[in-house]
């Protein structure tokens, strides 16, 4: 991508992390400001989290204005440790000759390769 448009910026993020930064993800591709307050940033979070998980961080978000998107994301994950979907959130890997071995290698090398991109001029790295 990088050598058939050398000059565009390129912003991507880990797909397991979008119902975390969805709101960002939002405003990157619009063109607003970080602290834009946008419609549907949580939409996907609601997919994963409990209805009384959902009821009481939109409680608290209330009760917090204030808050930048880095306390968002640490308050979201606070609630997703309580009110998680564990059948939306678990991804079973039944593979035939998979160990759990060969997955904590191949999760490592894609670990590595996200700090590869991570560090590549011209691209942002959305990440929680």
């Amino acid at each position: 991508m990088r050598e058939a448009a050398p000059g565009i910026p390129i912003t991507v993020w880990c797909n397991e992390d979008t119902p975390l930064i969805w709101a960002q993800i939002i405003r990157e591709m619009a063109g607003l400001e970080p602290e834009t307050k946008i419609k549907g940033g949580f939409d996907l979070l609601h997919a994963i989290m409990s209805e009384e998980g959902m009821r009481r961080f939109r409680s608290y978000l209330d009760t917090h204005p204030e808050m930048s998107e880095a306390q968002k994301r640490r308050v979201i994950t606070a609630f997703l440790d309580k009110y998680a979907l564990e059948e939306e959130i678990e991804e079973e890997l039944d593979m035939p000759g998979w160990t759990e071995e060969l997955v904590e290698r191949m999760t490592a090398l894609y670990d590595a390769d996200v700090e590869v991109i991570r560090a590549m001029p011209c691209v942002s790295l959305i990440a929680p």
